[in-house]
Protein backbone atom coordinates (compact mmCIF):
# COMPACT_ATOMS: atom_id res chain seq x y z
CA UNK A 1 0.00 0.00 0.00
CA UNK A 2 3.22 2.22 0.82
CA UNK A 3 4.30 2.20 -2.38
CA UNK A 4 0.82 2.62 -4.51
CA UNK A 5 0.40 5.97 -2.21
CA UNK A 6 4.72 6.70 -3.32
CA UNK A 7 3.71 6.25 -6.55
CA UNK A 8 -0.08 8.85 -6.26
CA UNK A 9 2.17 10.98 -4.70
CA UNK A 10 4.84 11.32 -7.59
CA UNK A 11 1.97 11.60 -9.81
CA UNK A 12 0.47 14.29 -8.16
CA UNK A 13 4.08 16.29 -8.44
CA UNK A 14 4.31 15.46 -11.97
CA UNK A 15 0.40 16.89 -12.89
CA UNK A 16 1.20 19.96 -10.46
CA UNK A 17 4.25 20.99 -12.67
CA UNK A 18 2.06 20.30 -15.95
CA UNK A 19 0.07 22.49 -14.95
CA UNK A 20 2.04 25.51 -14.18
CA UNK A 21 3.88 24.65 -17.02
CA UNK A 22 1.03 25.22 -19.24
CA UNK A 23 0.81 28.74 -17.42
CA UNK A 24 3.58 29.72 -19.12
CA UNK A 25 2.34 27.96 -22.33
CA UNK A 26 -1.39 28.26 -22.74
CA UNK A 27 -4.37 26.66 -23.67
CA UNK A 28 -3.74 23.92 -26.35
CA UNK A 29 -6.29 22.88 -28.91
CA UNK A 30 -5.96 19.09 -29.55
CA UNK A 31 -8.87 18.28 -31.62
CA UNK A 32 -11.02 20.43 -34.32
CA UNK A 33 -14.09 19.65 -32.03
CA UNK A 34 -13.02 21.78 -29.22
CA UNK A 35 -11.01 19.50 -26.99
CA UNK A 36 -8.44 21.49 -25.29
CA UNK A 37 -5.81 21.23 -22.27
CA UNK A 38 -5.15 24.29 -19.62
CA UNK A 39 -3.33 25.08 -16.48
CA UNK A 40 -6.94 25.07 -14.81
CA UNK A 41 -7.89 21.88 -15.96
CA UNK A 42 -4.98 19.96 -15.07
CA UNK A 43 -4.75 21.97 -11.86
CA UNK A 44 -8.84 21.22 -11.02
CA UNK A 45 -8.14 17.74 -11.73
CA UNK A 46 -5.12 17.10 -9.75
CA UNK A 47 -6.47 18.96 -6.76
CA UNK A 48 -9.26 16.21 -6.61
CA UNK A 49 -6.81 13.75 -6.48
CA UNK A 50 -4.53 15.55 -3.91
CA UNK A 51 -8.29 15.74 -1.84
CA UNK A 52 -8.79 11.96 -2.30
CA UNK A 53 -4.84 11.24 -1.29
CA UNK A 54 -5.25 12.91 2.40
CA UNK A 55 -8.29 11.01 2.86
CA UNK A 56 -6.51 7.53 2.02
CA UNK A 57 -3.51 8.86 4.62
CA UNK A 58 -6.13 10.03 7.33
CA UNK A 59 -8.29 7.24 7.48
CA UNK A 60 -4.65 4.57 7.11
CA UNK A 61 -2.11 6.35 9.18
CA UNK A 62 -3.62 9.59 10.79
CA UNK A 63 -3.66 13.38 11.20
CA UNK A 64 -0.01 13.70 11.38
CA UNK A 65 0.74 11.56 8.84
CA UNK A 66 -1.47 13.86 6.18
CA UNK A 67 1.09 16.85 7.01
CA UNK A 68 -1.46 18.93 6.92
CA UNK A 69 -0.53 20.72 10.00
CA UNK A 70 1.93 22.64 8.41
CA UNK A 71 -0.31 24.17 6.78
CA UNK A 72 -0.77 26.77 9.25
CA UNK A 73 2.00 29.07 7.66
CA UNK A 74 -0.34 30.32 4.94
CA UNK A 75 -2.21 32.14 7.80
CA UNK A 76 -2.15 34.99 5.43
CA UNK A 77 -3.99 33.13 2.59
CA UNK A 78 -6.46 31.50 5.20
CA UNK A 79 -7.26 35.27 6.05
CA UNK A 80 -8.01 36.46 2.60
CA UNK A 81 -9.89 33.53 1.54
CA UNK A 82 -12.01 33.61 4.43
CA UNK A 83 -12.50 37.40 4.40
CA UNK A 84 -13.44 37.27 0.64
CA UNK A 85 -15.96 34.24 1.29
CA UNK A 86 -17.52 36.07 3.84
CA UNK A 87 -17.99 39.57 2.23
CA UNK A 88 -20.05 37.43 -0.64
CA UNK A 89 -22.62 36.38 2.30
CA UNK A 90 -25.32 35.79 2.62
CA UNK A 91 -26.37 35.91 -1.47
CA UNK A 92 -23.88 33.96 -3.61
CA UNK A 93 -25.72 34.95 -6.87
CA UNK A 94 -23.23 37.62 -7.36
CA UNK A 95 -20.29 35.93 -6.89
CA UNK A 96 -18.99 35.18 -10.18
CA UNK A 97 -15.44 34.00 -10.63
CA UNK A 98 -15.58 32.61 -7.23
CA UNK A 99 -14.70 28.90 -8.61
CA UNK A 100 -11.70 30.03 -9.61
CA UNK A 101 -10.97 31.66 -6.82
CA UNK A 102 -11.78 28.91 -4.81
CA UNK A 103 -9.70 26.99 -6.93
CA UNK A 104 -6.51 29.00 -7.32
CA UNK A 105 -6.49 28.96 -3.13
CA UNK A 106 -6.79 25.38 -3.52
CA UNK A 107 -3.80 25.31 -6.20
CA UNK A 108 -1.59 27.00 -3.36
CA UNK A 109 -2.15 24.88 -0.62
CA UNK A 110 -1.76 21.58 -3.19
CA UNK A 111 1.73 23.20 -4.48
CA UNK A 112 2.80 23.93 -0.59
CA UNK A 113 2.02 20.51 0.14
CA UNK A 114 3.73 19.07 -2.79
CA UNK A 115 6.75 20.95 -2.75
CA UNK A 116 7.36 21.63 0.75
CA UNK A 117 10.18 18.83 0.83
CA UNK A 118 10.59 17.24 -2.40
CA UNK A 119 13.77 18.58 -4.21
CA UNK A 120 11.84 19.05 -7.47
CA UNK A 121 10.83 22.47 -6.25
CA UNK A 122 13.95 23.87 -7.73
CA UNK A 123 12.47 23.81 -11.01
CA UNK A 124 9.24 26.19 -10.24
CA UNK A 125 10.77 29.09 -10.68
CA UNK A 126 12.31 27.59 -13.82
CA UNK A 127 8.36 26.65 -15.21
CA UNK A 128 7.11 29.98 -13.96
CA UNK A 129 9.90 32.30 -14.99
CA UNK A 130 11.09 30.88 -18.26
CA UNK A 131 8.59 29.02 -19.71
CA UNK A 132 6.05 32.50 -20.64
CA UNK A 133 8.52 33.29 -23.13
CA UNK A 134 6.24 30.25 -25.37
CA UNK A 135 3.20 32.52 -24.27
CA UNK A 136 5.16 35.59 -25.99
CA UNK A 137 5.64 34.04 -29.21
CA UNK A 138 2.25 32.51 -29.57
CA UNK A 139 1.16 35.16 -29.11
CA UNK A 140 2.62 37.42 -31.31
CA UNK A 141 3.38 34.75 -34.24
CA UNK A 142 -0.81 34.50 -34.18
CA UNK A 143 -1.44 38.82 -33.92
CA UNK A 144 1.56 40.40 -35.16
CA UNK A 145 -0.62 43.50 -35.43
CA UNK A 146 -0.07 43.90 -31.74
CA UNK A 147 3.15 45.31 -32.49
CA UNK A 148 1.62 48.42 -33.79
CA UNK A 149 1.16 49.54 -29.91
CA UNK A 150 -2.43 50.65 -30.06
CA UNK A 151 -4.82 50.08 -27.31
CA UNK A 152 -7.28 48.39 -29.80
CA UNK A 153 -4.89 45.88 -30.62
CA UNK A 154 -3.32 44.78 -27.01
CA UNK A 155 -1.64 41.40 -26.16
CA UNK A 156 -3.93 38.83 -24.89
CA UNK A 157 -4.03 35.18 -26.71
CA UNK A 158 -3.79 32.64 -25.68
CA UNK A 159 -5.14 33.79 -22.46
CA UNK A 160 -8.61 35.63 -22.03
CA UNK A 161 -8.60 38.57 -21.91
CA UNK A 162 -5.20 40.80 -22.41
CA UNK A 163 -5.58 41.59 -18.36
CA UNK A 164 -4.82 38.24 -17.43
CA UNK A 165 -1.81 38.43 -19.90
CA UNK A 166 -0.78 41.36 -17.78
CA UNK A 167 -1.27 39.58 -14.14
CA UNK A 168 0.25 36.74 -15.42
CA UNK A 169 3.53 38.03 -16.52
CA UNK A 170 3.65 40.95 -13.71
CA UNK A 171 4.41 37.53 -11.50
CA UNK A 172 6.07 35.86 -14.04
CA UNK A 173 8.71 38.19 -14.31
CA UNK A 174 10.06 38.73 -11.43
CA UNK A 175 10.88 35.15 -10.67
CA UNK A 176 12.30 34.74 -14.41
CA UNK A 177 14.82 37.56 -12.90
CA UNK A 178 15.62 35.26 -9.89
CA UNK A 179 16.50 32.68 -12.16
CA UNK A 180 18.69 34.60 -13.96
CA UNK A 181 20.74 36.29 -10.97
CA UNK A 182 20.49 32.54 -9.39
CA UNK A 183 21.63 30.10 -12.77
CA UNK A 184 24.81 30.57 -14.85
CA UNK A 185 25.64 29.70 -18.27
CA UNK A 186 22.87 29.09 -21.00
CA UNK A 187 20.48 28.86 -18.17
CA UNK A 188 20.67 32.42 -17.31
CA UNK A 189 20.91 33.24 -21.23
CA UNK A 190 17.72 31.68 -21.46
CA UNK A 191 16.41 33.38 -19.07
CA UNK A 192 16.94 36.93 -19.61
CA UNK A 193 15.83 36.19 -23.22
CA UNK A 194 12.67 35.59 -22.11
CA UNK A 195 12.60 38.13 -19.33
CA UNK A 196 12.88 40.34 -22.13
CA UNK A 197 10.28 39.23 -24.30
CA UNK A 198 7.84 38.96 -21.38
CA UNK A 199 9.10 42.67 -20.64
CA UNK A 200 7.97 43.26 -24.27
CA UNK A 201 4.34 41.83 -24.00
CA UNK A 202 3.42 43.03 -20.25
CA UNK A 203 3.91 46.44 -21.68
CA UNK A 204 1.90 45.60 -24.58
CA UNK A 205 -0.88 44.02 -22.41
CA UNK A 206 -1.60 48.36 -21.52
CA UNK A 207 -2.51 46.69 -18.25
CA UNK A 208 -1.97 49.57 -15.75
CA UNK A 209 -2.85 46.93 -12.58
CA UNK A 210 -0.14 44.55 -14.05
CA UNK A 211 2.01 47.70 -14.29
CA UNK A 212 2.14 48.64 -10.93
CA UNK A 213 1.95 45.08 -9.80
CA UNK A 214 4.99 44.45 -11.92
CA UNK A 215 6.75 47.36 -10.43
CA UNK A 216 5.93 46.58 -6.63
CA UNK A 217 7.34 42.85 -7.19
CA UNK A 218 10.44 43.86 -9.05
CA UNK A 219 11.34 46.26 -5.63
CA UNK A 220 10.47 43.60 -3.06
CA UNK A 221 13.05 41.33 -5.36
CA UNK A 222 16.06 43.94 -5.55
CA UNK A 223 15.58 44.77 -2.18
CA UNK A 224 15.34 41.02 -0.94
CA UNK A 225 18.34 39.82 -4.02
CA UNK A 226 20.26 42.98 -3.39
CA UNK A 227 20.89 43.32 -7.34
CA UNK A 228 19.59 46.80 -8.30
CA UNK A 229 21.41 46.76 -11.96
CA UNK A 230 19.07 44.37 -13.02
CA UNK A 231 15.70 46.03 -11.77
CA UNK A 232 17.40 49.33 -12.97
CA UNK A 233 18.22 48.05 -17.21
CA UNK A 234 13.85 46.97 -17.04
CA UNK A 235 12.97 50.06 -15.65
CA UNK A 236 14.77 51.82 -18.24
CA UNK A 237 13.40 49.86 -20.99
CA UNK A 238 9.91 50.26 -19.75
CA UNK A 239 9.90 53.86 -19.30
CA UNK A 240 11.92 53.97 -22.69
CA UNK A 241 9.22 52.20 -24.20
CA UNK A 242 6.25 54.53 -22.90
CA UNK A 243 8.40 57.61 -23.92
CA UNK A 244 8.41 57.10 -27.14
CA UNK A 245 5.20 55.50 -27.64
CA UNK A 246 1.98 58.35 -27.30
CA UNK A 247 -0.80 55.08 -26.88
CA UNK A 248 1.53 53.90 -23.35
CA UNK A 249 1.64 57.34 -22.42
CA UNK A 250 -1.82 58.13 -22.54
CA UNK A 251 -2.62 54.65 -21.58
CA UNK A 252 -0.40 55.39 -18.00
CA UNK A 253 -1.70 58.95 -18.02
CA UNK A 254 -5.63 57.71 -17.79
CA UNK A 255 -5.05 56.57 -14.50
CA UNK A 256 -5.65 60.13 -13.29
CA UNK A 257 -8.35 60.71 -15.40
CA UNK A 258 -10.45 57.54 -15.30
CA UNK A 259 -13.45 58.94 -17.74
CA UNK A 260 -11.02 59.81 -20.93
CA UNK A 261 -9.71 56.25 -20.76
CA UNK A 262 -11.00 54.17 -23.66
CA UNK A 263 -11.03 50.83 -21.79
CA UNK A 264 -13.23 51.98 -19.44
CA UNK A 265 -15.69 53.54 -21.36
Amino acid sequence: MQLVLDWWRWGMIASACLSIAFLGIGRVEFFPSGGSMSAWSISRTTFLFWVAFKLVVLARSGWAATGLSELRSLSALWLFFFAVTVSLLPDFRQAGDYRYFFFGCAHALMLVDLFSTAPQKRWLPVLMGVLPLVLVVRGLAVDPAILNVSLSQRFGYPLDHPNTAGYLLAMSLPLGMFVATASTGWWRGLSMVSCASQMFALVLTFSRGAWFGWSAAMLYLAVALRRWKYLTALMIVAASGILVSPSLQDRLASVTRPRDDLAIR
